[in-house]
């Protein structure tokens, strides 16, 4: 089809603008479907999406009527540095910016072919230079913006990642807000503290405010930015009624522009920034405001963030470490980073030094199997992955003590990190406990035999020998020799008894009571000697000092003590040879010798001698229950003094028993 006379070109420019109106919505929606083929377009909102393109299109239909009429075009300016400057605000780049033109153009022609195929080129012309000059508008604004925006966020980004604590950073951040936008006079950050915003800092004349100045949410300028969860402009906000600060209205401030500062769906502050002279801010400019606060909002939440870390860490630190238990947190690389005070407590050295490689660990605290054997440990198996059950460990401490530990493990893994944990029981005193209550068990079972054993056979004595001596025939002679063995009998069951009260004596109260009175330390032990000789005549001899040994002493327990070594020589030494027994004066001590000769004692008897239910090798089947040299130590201890025994095959076997004349 010709183009025609110029009558004719304008009536088509006139139906082709009036198409563009009628077709409008057509042309909006066959335009956002193209559009979302982008994947960035795909995450704005319908309203977002179409942005100001129906006032684009309407601005391009008047400029084709007024043509069509003769009239000077005015082409869409205003609209598209708007849209240029939103979608620089959603994160497009200029490609895409070109892109979205480039199908507008394309929708448009295909609609004009599809519904209006009379118009001719002419009318075509008229929509792409048009549209031509939108889209170099777009980007030479898009360009300009874009340029100044970066150098703005090159100067944030050196403010950020410089030197300083949050406080220093934030006002360096309003510094770049006042010198990047020239209309702004003062900038306040405000941060919320449970419902109320609180002045956080302000330059500028914000900075003439008082500091304490604070409101809640809801309430006032910044209140309701914060409840709306939007950005909020006020031309003329000395006047505005929902501005609250007097000192705004005293000062007499034109233009205000806040925006939330937003961490996910939460509100942590708002900030804002005003003009004495103007009553708008140009909408680069607040885009550069909103940049600015959004940097301002990462550095707020970082904080916040590095705070509560720490917190917890502290929290964390706090709570193992006054566990009373053992526990120990390990990193990833095998280092112990926390630990309870008992796990301090159990391995004898202070919190900080345990803080050291799971390789030190191993070779300082050498863990063990209950037999003894080297073991892994388990904390080790928990950082491969392993969750490890409770299970007995031996580990020594910095002292040199064994610990009976029960120990379980497993990892630990988190977002960006991994470890593990061990948990330890010290059940040492339990088996310490058991240990006891097995030797409690012998103890009974051994105190059984006694009776069923060791007393029945001097009773079997004094019965046998009492039927002998009540028959008729029987001859002085054997009497004697019958009572003797009768009191010999007795003598024996008065000493187990005697012994095994003592005993018991010292397991319930840890040792045995003595009554020291004055007086002379030889008579005690003639007397015990004496009654020794009577059972054993002959058998025993004593050297005494020619003058008293004065001091205090329980002559019965003397007594005890004479008798049970004396009897313990009769029962291990020779049987032709004397016992001697000898008892010195020193200056501040009196010294008691027991010597027999015979079979010396053996090496490894020596350590036990003085332990309770003790008989020596030659003594297996001798008289008495093994208590009499435990009592003798314990009678010795009582009088503050001390005992030893040397025995060799040359000199016999010999105790000595030194005693402090006073207490």
């Amino acid at each position: 089809m010709r183009a025609g006379t110029e009558p004719e070109k304008r009536q088509q420019a006139k139906d082709l603008s009036a198409t563009l109106r009628v077709h409008r919505e057509d042309i909006l929606e066959r335009w956002a479907i193209l559009s979302r083929q982008n994947g960035r377009a795909r995450t704005l909102t319908d309203e977002q999406l179409l942005d100001h393109l129906p006032r684009l299109l309407d601005r391009l239909a008047t400029a084709i009527e007024a043509a069509s009429e003769g009239r000077a075009t005015s082409f869409p300016i205003k609209e598209s540095q708007e849209h240029a400057l939103h979608r620089l605000d959603t994160g497009f780049d200029l490609p895409e910016i070109t892109q979205e033109y480039s199908l507008l153009r394309r929708v448009i022609f295909d609609l004009m072919a599809e519904r209006a195929p009379h118009l001719v080129i002419g009318g075509f012309d008229v929509i792409g230079t048009a549209i031509d000059d939108s889209l170099s508008e777009s980007v030479d604004y898009y360009v300009s913006v874009r340029h100044r925006t970066l150098e703005a966020l090159d100067e944030v980004a050196q403010v950020v990642t410089g030197p300083g604590d949050i406080d220093t950073i934030l006002h360096r951040l309003l510094s770049v807000v006042m010198q990047t936008i020239p209309s702004a006079d003062g900038v306040t950050l405000l941060l919320r503290r449970g419902e109320i915003l609180e002045v956080k800092d302000a330059i500028g004349v914000m900075a003439e405010r008082a500091p304490s100045f604070s409101l809640r949410i809801g309430e006032g300028f910044a209140g309701g930015i914060a409840a709306k969860k939007e950005p909020m402009f006020v031309a003329s906000a000395h006047t505005a009624p929902i501005v609250r600060s007097d000192f705004i209205r005293e000062k007499n401030v034109k233009a205000i522009y806040g925006v939330p500062m937003i961490r996910g769906a939460e509100v942590v502050g708002v900030a804002h920034m005003c003009s004495l002279t103007a009553h708008e801010f140009a909408d680069e400019d607040k885009l550069l405001f909103r940049t600015v606060a959004e940097r301002a909002t990462g550095v707020v939440v970082q904080a916040d963030l590095m705070a509560r870390e720490r917190a917890s860490r502290v929290f964390l630190e706090a709570v193992i470490g006054n566990i009373k238990e053992g526990v120990l947190v390990a990193s990833g690389d095998g280092r112990v980073m926390l630990l309870s005070e008992g796990a301090a407590r159990i391995f004898g050295v202070s919190r900080e030094q345990l803080q050291m490689p799971l390789e030190d660990f191993v070779r300082r605290f050498a863990p063990r199997t209950p037999e003894g054997e080297p073991q892994e440990l388990g904390i080790l198996r928990a950082l491969r992955g392993e969750d490890v059950p409770p299970h007995e460990r031996l580990m020594r401490d910095a002292h040199g003590h064994d610990h009976h530990l029960v120990v379980s493990a497993a990892p630990v893994r988190g977002e960006g990190a991994s470890g593990a944990v061990v948990v330890f029981v010290d059940v040492t005193e339990s088996h310490e406990l058991e240990a006891e209550l097995r030797r409690a068990v012998a103890f009974r079972e051994r105190l059984m035999g006694i009776v069923s054993h060791d007393l029945r056979s001097p009773l079997s004595i004094i019965s046998m020998t009492a039927q002998s001596m009540l028959k008729a025939e029987a001859p002085p002679q054997r009497a004697r020799s019958s009572t003797l063995r009768i009191k010999r009998a007795a003598d024996r069951m008065a000493r187990m008894v005697s012994d095994l009260l003592d005993f018991t004596r010292i397991a319930a109260t840890g040792g045995l009571p003595v009554d020291r009175r004055p007086g002379d330390l030889r008579g005690p032990v003639q007397e015990a000697v004496d009654d020794l000789n009577v059972s054993h005549p002959g058998r025993v001899r004593l050297v005494l000092p020619d003058r008293g040994v004065e001091g205090a002493w329980d002559g019965d327990r003397i007594e005890q003590i004479v008798t049970n070594l004396v009897n313990n020589a009769l029962q291990y030494g020779a049987g032709d040879t004397p016992v001697h027994v000898e008892l010195r004066d020193e200056r501040e001590e009196a010294i008691l010798f027991v010597n027999n000769q015979g079979p010396p004692i053996v090496e490894e008897d020596l350590a036990t001698l003085f332990d309770p239910f003790q008989k020596g090798q030659t003594g297996a089947h001798a008289d008495g229950v093994g208590l009499g040299l435990h009592i003798v130590r314990e009678v010795v201890k009582a009088h503050h003094g001390s005992i030893e025994v040397t025995s060799n095959a040359q000199h016999g076997t010999t105790f000595t028993a030194r005693f402090p004349k006073q207490p």
